[in-house]
């Protein structure tokens, strides 16, 4: 296939605008942490997606486009670590 779609699932998309104003929103470090919570469950999931991708179904495309969401989420939780630092 040589014209890949890699835009992210717009289930993906929501779930990035929520944990933007959830980190927006964030006043104290029980907040933050629970966020970076949510983010670091997310991750594991990803990387057990791509996993099955790449090992079982074989499908590098796919687990192309799970690495790029698997990217936002691991600069979030970057992004979590230094709010927390701040506090």
């Amino acid at each position: 296939n040589a014209h890949t779609n890699t835009t992210m699932p717009p289930a993906f998309m929501m779930m990035q605008i929520e944990w933007r104003e959830a980190l927006e929103e964030a006043s104290t470090a029980a907040e933050l942490e629970r966020i970076s919570d949510e983010a670091a469950q997310y991750e594991r999931g990803q990387l057990s997606k791509i996993e099955q991708l790449i090992d079982v179904n074989h499908d590098y495309t796919a687990a192309a486009n799970e690495v790029r969401a698997l990217m936002f989420v691991a600069r979030f939780v970057g992004e979590i670590e230094a709010r927390l630092d701040q506090l």
